[in-house]
């Protein structure tokens, strides 16, 4: 998701070249600097509502505290380290969604609940 940066090169090669010597890797630059670096404050503001929204999506979908702690707090410590379309496309945390999202649906159908 570019929504045009203003960088001649994509983050992770800024990095690299500044914290890594230039070895040529593209590292990570985290959630919220990915958003900054391709959207700027703008960026910044609507992603940091989106996942204010998946958040609240991952208390919503889990049946108990303890299922919601790890699930939210599965969220926020990977988006730190990964850009927020890598969780859902890369990290399979649509997948993660899904299962939490049926197996609410299951509890419900299954049980007076």
């Amino acid at each position: 998701m570019d929504l045009g940066s203003s960088y001649s090169e994509p983050i992770g090669f800024i990095i690299d070249r500044v914290y890594y010597s230039g070895e040529g890797s593209n590292q990570s630059s985290g959630g919220i600097a990915n958003l900054y670096a391709n959207g700027g404050l703008t960026g910044v503001i609507f992603g940091s509502i989106l996942l204010g929204f998946l958040v609240n999506l991952a208390a919503s979908i889990s049946s108990n505290l303890q299922v919601s702690f790890i699930l939210i707090l599965s969220v926020i410590i990977s988006f730190v380290n990964f850009p927020l379309h890598q969780l859902f496309l890369s990290n399979g945390f649509i997948f993660l969604f899904l299962i939490f999202f049926i197996r609410k649906i299951l509890i419900k159908k299954y049980t007076n609940y």
